[in-house]
């Protein structure tokens, strides 16, 4: 069909004598009609045969919807198709928008600036507003889950806090919400994820709360950890420390060690999870030249793919280099 792809705000019109026309979120289309969320429990006249009253999504015909028309703010943050979030914004030049470390730039209505890259991923489609997480049942759910008693309360999410991420096949769970068990992720599109509900596929959001992961791989099994000697209250870990399969293996060596070197102490340090920060990708070569610092020649291919003047081109590479900075 090509109008509308996932995650697209769209207004739709009543059927059935309701009249009034609401705003959703495209979940699917195909050639024919156009499946839309509402969540605040709009039925548009439907009455349960055209759709799904769980999820209160609806199919409608492209003819009776519209896309919602999205106006940009300076200072607000958006959300992108593939659910990033984008901001603050500031006006770049003219009708066009940037975003604070973002190194993109965007139309008034949410598109990318430069033609190529207008309908995918990285589109702005809505306001973009906090996940809530409750922090508390949080706290309780990972003491129940991996046994390590009263654990501290984590902190609230906030901008700096990187979000859970989960591929196809990993295992997730919502933290306070009644999840005695994990789920595997059967499917992956925009913002949206499948689990596998003992063979009934259920839809939820990535942004929907902080979710608890457990990869493929890990999935059922214990934690790794190592042994190392504590000296004055301070771990001592050996330059490349033996990585024991379970807490209980290392648990078992930390009492054999503390058995052997009578009157030293040993500690039991398990790995609670990895971080890593991504290296920079730019979605275009003048932006990869300028971070290399290049910027003469980011200043020649900027001006080669857009017909922009020296000046011009040297004063966009330059604020592109400061706030990727």
């Amino acid at each position: 069909m090509g109008k509308f792809k996932v995650d697209d705000r769209v207004i739709a019109k009543g059927r059935g004598g309701v009249v009034g026309e609401h705003e959703g979120v495209v979940s699917a289309f195909d050639d024919y009609s156009v499946l839309v969320e509402f969540g605040d429990g709009w039925a548009g006249g439907h009455d349960g045969s055209l759709g799904d009253k769980v999820q209160n999504r609806w199919f409608f015909s492209p003819s009776v919807i519209r896309h919602a028309p999205l106006k940009i703010e300076k200072g607000k943050f958006y959300k992108t198709r593939d659910g990033q979030k984008i901001g603050p914004m500031y006006k770049f030049n003219g009708d066009t928008w940037a975003a604070e470390g973002s190194g993109r730039l965007w139309i008034d209505t949410g598109e990318r600036y430069y033609r190529i890259d207008r309908g995918g991923p990285t589109d702005l489609v809505s306001e973009w507003t906090e996940p809530k997480v409750n922090v508390a049942a949080q706290s309780d759910t990972l003491s129940d889950e991996y046994g390590r008693g009263s654990a501290s309360t984590p902190s609230a999410s906030n901008d700096n806090v990187a979000k859970p991420k989960f591929k196809v096949g990993d295992w997730v769970k919502w933290p306070g919400n009644g999840w005695l068990r994990y789920y595997e992720v059967a499917h992956i599109e925009g913002d949206s994820f499948w689990i596998d509900s003992f063979g009934i596929p259920m839809r939820y959001s990535l942004s929907s709360c902080d979710w608890l992961v457990r990869s493929a791989a890990s999935h059922g099994v214990d934690p790794t950890a190592i042994v190392a000697l504590i000296e004055d209250g301070q771990p001592k870990p050996a330059a490349r420390p033996y990585i024991h399969n379970t807490v209980g293996a290392a648990t078992a060596e930390a009492n054999r060690l503390a058995a052997k070197h009578k009157g030293q102490e040993f500690g039991v340090y398990v790995l609670n999870g990895t971080f890593q920060v991504p290296k920079p990708t730019y979605d275009h070569e003048w932006q990869r030249l300028a971070a290399a610092g290049q910027k003469v020649n980011a200043i020649k291919e900027l001006r080669a793919i857009t017909g922009l003047g020296l000046a011009t081109a040297k004063n966009a590479v330059e604020d592109w280099a400061a706030r990727a900075a």
